[in-house]
Formats: C-alpha cells, sequence, structure tokens
C-alpha cells in the first residue's frame, strides 16, 4: 500500500468508482504512512461521504459518475490541493466501455484551485470535452490550458468561480514573466497572442460573478463566439476584447461598465444594448454613444443603408464605423467638430459624404481604404475637397483619395505632403504622377493598388516608408528620376508583391549600377536608363497624341527643344518646337520624349 505522497501511486489506486451490472460502488483506498496534519483524515471522510451520496444519484438516475484524482499531497504526504472531476455521460450503461464517449456528448464539472486544470485532466479528455464547468478557483494558467489544450471546448461555464491573481511565466501572454490581477480575464485569454488568432471552436462564455475587468484581447478572434454574458460586477472591458468576434449578435452592457477600450467590438456585427442605468454609456437602437450622446462610439459592422447621425453628437469616436461595407450614406449633422483615427476606414460601399464647415480635428486614415466621394463645405477653414479627394484647406496636404477614383491622377503641384495610406485599396488607379514638390512617400501610400502600371517618382523624393508601393502586381513601369538611390533599409516590404522581372525600373543616365546595389531596389532584373533631371510631361501643360505612326505634340514652348530616345538611352530624333503643333514620323515603338524640362514615356503603334 502506498500513502498519497509515495511514488508510484496513480489516480485509480488513490480513488475509482467500479461499475458492474445496476450497481455502482465507490472505493477508497488510500494509505497514508507519512501524515503531519490530522486534519487530513477528517476531510478524506468527507470527501468520501460526498462521493457516496453522488454514486447514490447515479444509480438512480441511470448515469455514470466517475470521480479521479481526489487528494493531491506533497512528498511528505501533506494535503496541498483537491482538484475533482465528476463526468456525466448520458450513454446507456455498458461494463465494457462504459466511457467511451462521442465528443460531442462530453460534458465536464471541474473543481478545482488555481493553476489545477491541466493536471485534473487525461489527454484524452482535454482534447475531447465539449462542455465545461468550473468550480473553485481558477488563474491565468487555466486560461491557458482551454485556450491551449482543450481543442474541442465549445461551452465554458465558470461562473461559480473567483479568478486568482498569478505571476509567471505560464500565463496566456506568451512566455513572458508579468502580472496577471485577480477578478481579470486575463490578456488574450481566448486570444493567442504569439498567432494573431482566437478560440475557433469556443461559443459561449458563462463568466465569473466576481469579475471585475475583461482584458485587452481577451476573446479577439474567436470567431464562433455567439453568446457571452458581461457580469453586473464588471468595471472595464479591454481594448479588442472582442476584436473580430462576428459571431456575436447582441452584447448587453450592464450598469457597472465605467470603461470601454478602443476596438472592444470592433469588426462585430453585434447590437450593443446598455442598461438604463449606466452612468457613462448609452445606446440607440444597438448603436453605442457615451452616456450624453455626444459621442457616437460604435456603429455594427453589419448596418446597412443610410444612417443620420443624431444632432447631438459633436464627436465621432476613433473606429465608429470602421468596416461598415453595408453603409451606403451618412449625414454629418453641423454639430460635429472631429472625427478620430479611422473613423470612416473600410466603409466600401459609402458612395458619397459631405463634412460640414464645423469639422475641424480629422484623426490619421480617418477615410483610409473607403470609397466615398469626399465634398467639403466651402466655409471650412480646415479643409477642402477637388474631384472627391480630401485636402487641407490650402491643398497643400492631399488627406485620402476614395478608393472609387479610376484611371490616370496627376497629384497637383502645389502639394508637399502625401498622408499615410493616402491611396491605400485604390484598386481602379493606373497610373499617378508625384510632383517635385513632395520630399516624401509615407508608408503605404500605394498599398494594394492592383490596377497600377505606372507611377512617377521626381527626383525631389528623399524617402519612401514602408510598404509604399506593396501589392501593386501588375506594375509595369517605375520612373525613379534620382540619380542616388532613396535609402530603403529603414523601408520594409516597399514592393511587396510588385513583379520585378516583369516590371521596368526607369532610372538616370548612368546610375544602373548604383541602383543595381541598393537594398531593395536591386531586386529589379529589368534596369533601364533614361534621361535625368525632368519634370513629368503630366506636370506641364503640353499635350501628345499620335496617330498613324505620326506624334503630335500640342501646346510646347516655341523654340523649345524635342528629344526622342529609345528605352536604352540612344537618341533617335532632335526637333525644335516652331508653332503650336509639332508633328514627328516616328516608327512603332517604345520612346523616351523631353520637351524642354519635361519627360515622358511614349508608345507609337
Amino acid at each position: 500500500m502506498q500513502s498519497c505522497g509515495s511514488k508510484g501511486a496513480t489516480a485509480k489506486d488513490k480513488c475509482q468508482i467500479t461499475t458492474e451490472t445496476r450497481h455502482i460502488t465507490l472505493k477508497i483506498n488510500i494509505f497514508i504512512t507519512r501524515m503531519k496534519k490530522s486534519i487530513l483524515l477528517s476531510v478524506l471522510s468527507l470527501l468520501a461521504i460526498v462521493f457516496t451520496l453522488q454514486a447514490s444519484q447515479v444509480e438512480n438516475s441511470g448515469k455514470i459518475i466517475w470521480i479521479e484524482k481526489l487528494p493531491v499531497c506533497n512528498n511528505d504526504g501533506d494535503l496541498i490541493s483537491y482538484p475533482v472531476y465528476i463526468e456525466t455521460m448520458t450513454e446507456s450503461i455498458n461494463t465494457t466501455n462504459a466511457f467511451n464517449v462521442s465528443k460531442s456528448d462530453k460534458s465536464l464539472t471541474v473543481i478545482i484551485s488555481a493553476g489545477g486544470l491541466s493536471s485534473a485532466l487525461t489527454s484524452v479528455e482535454l482534447t475531447s470535452i465539449t462542455n465545461l464547468t468550473l468550480k473553485g478557483t481558477i488563474d491565468a494558467r487555466d486560461f491557458k490550458t482551454m485556450r491551449d489544450s482543450m481543442s474541442s471546448l465549445s461551452d465554458i461555464d465558470f461562473s461559480e468561480t473567483d479568478i486568482l491573481e498569478y505571476n509567471g511565466k505560464e500565463g496566456t501572454y506568451d512566455t513572458i514573466n508579468m502580472l496577471y490581477p485577480a477578478n481579470e480575464i486575463p490578456k488574450y485569454a481566448f486570444g493567442n497572442r504569439t498567432y494573431s488568432k482566437g478560440d475557433r471552436v469556443l461559443n459561449t462564455v458563462n463568466m465569473s460573478l466576481t469579475t471585475k475587468t475583461i482584458g485587452d484581447y481577451a476573446f479577439q478572434y474567436c470567431i464562433n463566439l455567439t453568446s457571452i454574458n458581461i457580469g453586473s460586477s464588471v468595471i472595464s472591458i479591454g481594448n479588442s476584447a472582442f476584436y473580430n468576434c462576428p459571431g456575436l449578435s447582441t452584447v448587453f452592457i450592464p450598469a457597472s461598465v465605467s470603461n470601454i477600450g478602443e476596438s472592444a467590438f470592433l469588426g462585430n456585427i453585434c447590437l450593443i444594448n446598455v442598461d438604463t442605468g449606466n452612468t457613462a454609456y448609452s445606446s440607440i437602437e444597438g448603436i453605442l454613444f457615451d452616456k450624453n450622446q455626444t459621442t457616437l462610439i460604435k456603429l455594427p459592422n453589419n448596418f446597412t443603408g443610410i444612417y443620420n447621425i443624431p444632432s447631438t453628437v459633436s464627436a465621432i469616436a476613433s473606429l465608429a464605423f470602421f468596416g461598415c461595407q453595408y453603409l451606403y450614406e451618412v449625414t454629418i449633422p453641423n454639430t460635429v467638430t472631429s472625427f478620430g483615427r479611422q473613423a470612416f476606414s473600410y466603409c466600401r460601399g459609402l458612395n458619397t459624404v459631405f463634412i460640414p464647415s464645423s469639422v475641424t480635428t480629422m484623426g490619421i486614415y480617418a477615410f483610409m481604404a473607403s470609397s466615398c466621394f469626399i465634398t467639403v463645405d466651402e466655409n471650412n477653414t480646415n479643409f477642402s475637397s477637388s474631384d472627391g479627394l480630401l485636402f487641407n484647406k490650402t491643398k497643400t496636404t492631399l488627406i485620402q483619395c476614395p478608393t472609387s477614383k479610376y484611371g490616370n491622377y496627376i497629384i497637383p503641384a502645389s502639394v508637399t505632403t502625401l498622408s499615410g495610406s493616402v491611396f491605400r485599396n485604390c484598386s481602379s488607379l493606373t497610373a499617378v504622377t508625384i510632383p517635385s514638390s513632395i520630399a516624401n512617400i509615407p508608408y503605404s501610400c500605394f498599398n494594394s493598388c492592383s490596377a497600377l502600371t505606372s507611377i512617377t517618382i521626381p527626383a525631389s523624393v528623399t524617402y519612401i516608408g514602408g510598404s509604399a508601393i506593396y501589392n501593386c502586381n501588375n506594375l509595369a513601369s517605375l520612373y525613379v528620376y534620382s540619380e542616388i538611390p532613396v535609402n530603403l533599409s529603414n523601408s520594409t516590404d516597399v514592393f511587396y508583391n510588385v513583379n520585378k522581372t516583369s516590371c521596368k525600373l526607369y532610372v538616370p543616365i548612368g546610375s544602373t549600377a548604383s541602383y543595381q546595389a541598393a537594398t531593395e531596389w536591386k531586386d529589379f532584373t529589368n534596369i533601364v536608363e533614361m534621361t535625368t533631371g525632368l519634370l513629368p510631361l503630366g506636370q506641364s501643360n503640353i499635350r501628345i497624341m499620335n496617330k498613324d505612326k505620326m506624334l503630335i505634340i500640342l501646346n510646347a514652348e516655341l523654340g523649345s527643344k524635342v528629344k526622342i530616345y529609345t528605352v536604352s538611352g540612344i537618341k533617335v530624333r532632335e526637333q525644335t518646337i516652331e508653332n503650336n503643333q509639332t508633328t514627328i514620323p516616328l516608327p512603332t515603338g517604345v520612346y523616351l520624349l523631353r520637351i524642354g524640362n519635361y519627360s515622358d514615356k511614349i508608345i507609337i503603334k
């Protein structure tokens, strides 16, 4: 016989219920040879009574209960914890395979102390249990077990638990040593930080009645989560706590909640209903506001049609309309003075937006990757618009181009600054010319401009941000006028998914070697030299046409020189402009044309 702490003692040595025909008996065979605390016997006796009662109930109900892993003792025989689980099975009694139950019928109630869930279950149970009820105390280690080790777990009830503080490396935040506060569903509880994904099986959650905080990213990417009760003791809901949980249809915010983190419900279709007794928040038809409805916080992502913002609203919060792709039109009252960061980003169905004169502040990326044609009240002192694009008042900063913009776009010469992601997802743009007034091409400037075939970058540009020309997979020509390549060593993925074999990189004469040695530029296999120090023709009044192998030049300055080169830099023609229209015969081919201080590529068919 072995003591509880003796080497080699197994769970079934300690406690086992055996089954026989129409009878269940409970046998507890625990032999203690090194007992330091007399209370152990009292505890074991009490447990034996409880388990006998459980067995009696099972006999009457025709169900089987298997109790395993009763006391856990240290090597000195001291009782240190007593994780218990009761497994209920609804299949008929069979003495040979009574516990071979399908995963879909598997449910479990576990009474544990904090950190004990993993050791309370066998490896088979960890992967087969679908419904779990926890009782006792738990901490961040147990949440990690549920998230990473219980692959079939869909329904969790830990309403009868207390969440204890844990300080260590075995919690939900990777292997980083950190403090997990008491009464908090920990950061990344079911949203794995390492892999940027969430529990894909989790369906319902019934949280502890003593929970005060839902941590940052706690349920992010739990795409099948359909039901969660936010208890009346919850005070704070963390940043991105329910980010991208598209299965949630409704969420009730109790009166106790005084803080909802940014993007807490981003990417969700859920209607958010707030207890009328809440002093910080309110809701109208599932739309979240602050208490006085002066700030619009979140519109559900599946909102369809036209939305008229209430006249009580003065601020549109960051991400308020983010991803509302079925929103076709929005009316902004002249009470609104500010838009938060990404307020209307990724509103792909939005047709038009009128910005009233009252708006004085606009967060970064306010209309990023949105389709809307933007017009600004001419009395607005901070912003303006032109052809559906958003500018600052003096048109020195181009803030956003709508994704509905198509064809060739020449950035106005007045522009000195491009905002980040200004052309992002403009999938119908075919060519963009950047004026020499611009020095920086910002982060993600042309990201995912999938129809873009040509970009002209003047010599004035000295900085190109990361992912600037990312995923422009149809880019055929890149004209770069700087003799010294822009240093891209600190800008990652500038040309990601650009076909660097088919896309021609046009550079100034004599600079091929420099580009072939420069970070990221060297990845282009087809580098062609061209004339240097010139501006694109698109920035002038000169117009070019060709017909029947004739090049026709209109509006060129009288007396200026026309020089024509092959794409390899060989000059084939030079002529002086003598009148408003000049005609030059050329054989079929692709040429580089220089007129005064301007140049461009031409194709003669």
